[in-house]
């Protein structure tokens, strides 16, 4: 009976590792940089509303060589900012659209992104 448990615990444990692998591959981690003339610079994240337009949670940002973790809503991004993003393939395409309104166009395309590896 107790071989029997130790299956079924075994069998769960590998369930939930499945569904966190899965959940995983939803929340891909990716880093953009913010340049200058983006329509973000100086607001706030909350006053750009950041997480409701476009569905991203901004976990990290990377300015002048230190990293400021999970910043807060009044947290205000500057040029050259490195910014680590969560969300969906969709949600990060919709920052990365965020980011590059109101920059030089030819720069905004060149902007780069970084995915972070799995």
């Amino acid at each position: 009976m107790q071989l029997k448990d130790q299956g079924e615990h075994l069998l769960q444990q590998y369930k939930t590792l499945a569904q966190l692998r899965t959940a995983e591959q939803n929340f891909d981690l990716e880093w953009f940089s913010v340049q200058e003339g983006c329509g973000l610079l100086g607001r706030s994240l909350a006053e750009a509303r950041v997480r409701s337009q476009t569905g991203v949670s901004v976990v990290g940002v990377l300015r002048s060589g230190a990293v400021q973790v999970n910043p807060g809503p009044d947290f205000r991004l500057q040029g050259k900012d490195m910014v680590a993003v969560i969300g969906s393939s969709e949600a990060r395409a919709n920052f990365h659209a965020m980011l590059v309104q109101g920059a030089d166009q030819d720069m905004a395309a060149d902007a780069p992104t970084y995915r972070a590896a799995a």
